[in-house]
């Protein structure tokens, strides 16, 4: 019953954390990362095909700041 709550939380702190990392800082990666499988792990459970993209948005920020690391 919680799953939800939680993921929301995560995705908030996740959101919160990646503005926090200069653009070129491999946690930036790691948050972004992370968030994207938040955001599907939600996507996944509620079926909003707005997280879905969110979630390849994110994970498409990460490798792009990979690539420049």
């Amino acid at each position: 019953a919680g799953a939800p709550r939680d993921l929301d939380g995560a995705i908030a702190r996740y959101r919160e954390a990646v503005p926090m990392f200069p653009s070129e800082h491999p946690g930036r990666v790691e948050s972004l990362s992370h968030l994207g499988d938040a955001l599907l792990a939600r996507f996944d459970h509620a079926g909003d095909p707005a997280d879905r993209d969110a979630a390849l948005t994110a994970w498409s920020a990460a490798k792009a700041t990979a690539d420049i690391l």
